[in-house]
């Protein structure tokens, strides 16, 4: 997000301690204080963390891109907080839809020294008469394919 992000824990008028996100400087006291993106991202970061403190061994963690929730603005930090989860010993299973989004272009970019697969399903899938026709997805699918095998 670009900004001090955290978590702290405690019973802010409530009897019970829980978790509550830091973004800026400003406690979150419930979802509804965070856009939808913030949601997103305070759940993918939460579970990742979990995942990198509780198993010692390598882990993999499946999700759908969450391109369609950011402004593109946000998306190359978004996929930051990807690359910095893949560092340690893990695999993410991303899956996605061809769009107007960077987010897998910038995951893909950044993936120096990480093993990135792309399993080209548009290749093997029945693609409609659209699909196959409009030039827009076959620029983005074949742009996606050149990164994808450079890196």
């Amino acid at each position: 997000l670009s900004v001090k992000c955290s978590l702290t824990y405690d019973s802010y008028e409530t009897e019970h301690k829980r978790y509550y996100p830091v973004i800026g400087d400003a406690i979150r006291y419930n979802e509804e204080e965070l856009s939808e993106s913030q949601r997103f991202f305070v759940d993918h970061a939460f579970r990742m963390s979990i995942l990198s403190f509780f198993y010692l061994k390598p882990a993999f963690y499946i999700v759908e891109t969450p391109d369609s929730s950011l402004d593109i603005s946000y998306e190359k930090n978004a996929a930051k907080v990807f690359i910095n989860f893949l560092k340690n010993p893990y695999v993410i299973i991303l899956t996605s839809n061809l769009n107007n989004s960077s987010f897998i272009e910038h995951i893909i970019e950044n993936a120096d020294g990480i093993n990135c697969k792309i399993i080209d399903l548009v290749s093997i899938a029945k693609k409609s008469s659209i699909q196959s026709s409009d030039e827009k997805f076959q620029h983005i699918y074949q742009n996606l394919k050149r990164k994808a095998v450079s890196s």
